[in-house]
């Protein structure tokens, strides 16, 4: 996911977190966010084993790609 902290960011990160239907989760942005932050997280120790994030410059896309790629995700959220 791109853009886990801010605003949408933030509520969409803790709905892939919540579901069952994600195993793995990476968030990218330009700073990493507390999962104890996200509100109405079950488990958050669940949720904190499936979140792995990246720091990375949003104005180089080629961060994204490498962020994304080297995890062989099949989804990508951009918020």
């Amino acid at each position: 996911m791109l853009g886990a902290t801010g605003q949408v960011g933030r509520h969409v990160l803790r709905e892939v977190l919540c579901s069952a239907h994600f195993t793995r989760v990476c968030g990218a942005g330009r700073r990493l966010t507390p999962v104890d932050s996200l509100d109405r997280l079950p488990d958050s120790a669940s949720a904190r084993a499936k979140l792995e994030q990246r720091q990375i410059d949003i104005g180089k896309p080629e961060e994204w790609r490498d962020a994304f790629r080297a995890g062989k995700f099949d989804v990508v959220f951009i918020a």
